[in-house]
């Protein structure tokens, strides 16, 4: 039989190994209050984004409300410069990799400037319903064609890529592509093929807008742009999740001082 001493250190191990789990549960759980507690920085933030939503409903006129733009969406402030260079360069035919809310802002923003029609590419067969219904709800048919357009292989300089199919994609050019899609989750640089097989097809003077700029993959998929599409000038636009236009033709360069 242990003695009394024995006894004793063990009640006190055994105080003190409670004790202890309490202190780590306690401080771990305060931690996690800590880490949900919004910055200086967060805060600004969303400020910058309820603004910038306010402008985009003043500045389009909404008669209906529009899908919430956070997560997988557009941000506001995205959403807000990308129709921005749409009445500032007037586009009749613009493409679109993604479909959604950016679909009905820039729907909308060409029917205020007078006429004009977004093309939007889909992989995603739940999303092109949705984006169909939705410029249905807003009456802006006119504007819009919303294709299902699968994720198919391609080859490109060597690498294989899962990209949009543009077999129902017509043979036009384009003065402005927007690009918010594919996923990320798709592959590595999802995004880059846009410009190596969508070049031929927009026009010498065109605007190419591309959100999540501030992700690694979008880093890698610009600076391979910049060596292999000279002739683009890139203008760094200021939103959430980063946002850069590629300016081409000299009709254009005004944009570069807006």
């Amino acid at each position: 039989m242990p003695t009394l001493a024995q006894s004793l250190t063990i009640v006190v191990l055994v105080f003190l190994s409670g004790l202890a789990y309490w202190t780590f549960r306690k401080v771990r759980s305060i931690a996690l209050r800590l880490s949900q507690v919004p910055t200086r920085r967060d805060l600004d933030n969303l400020y910058r984004q309820l603004e910038a939503l306010d402008t985009l409903h003043r500045d389009l006129g909404f008669s209906r409300s529009i899908p919430p733009l956070r997560g997988f969406a557009g941000s506001p402030d995205f959403l807000l410069a990308l129709s921005g260079y749409i009445r500032k360069t007037r586009p009749a035919r613009v493409l679109e990799l993604g479909s959604g809310a950016s679909t009905l802002v820039i729907a909308r923003a060409l029917q205020l400037c007078g006429g004009g029609r977004v093309i939007s590419l889909e992989h995603d067969a739940n999303y092109f319903e949705e984006t169909a219904n939705l410029i249905k709800e807003h009456g802006l048919g006119d504007f819009v064609t919303v294709l299902h357009a699968p994720l198919i292989d391609y080859s490109i300089k060597g690498a294989r890529f899962r990209w949009y199919s543009l077999r129902d994609l017509p043979a036009i050019e384009f003065e402005m592509l927007s690009i918010d899609g594919p996923p990320e989750s798709t592959q590595s640089m999802a995004r880059y093929p846009a410009l190596p097989l969508l070049a031929s097809r927009l026009a010498a003077s065109c605007v190419v807008v591309a959100d999540d700029t501030n992700r690694e993959d979008e880093t890698a998929m610009l600076q391979r742009w910049r060596e292999e599409f000279r002739d683009f000038v890139e203008q760094y636009v200021p939103c959430e999740k980063g946002c850069v236009a590629l300016i081409r033709g000299q009709g254009n360069r005004r944009l570069l001082a807006a």
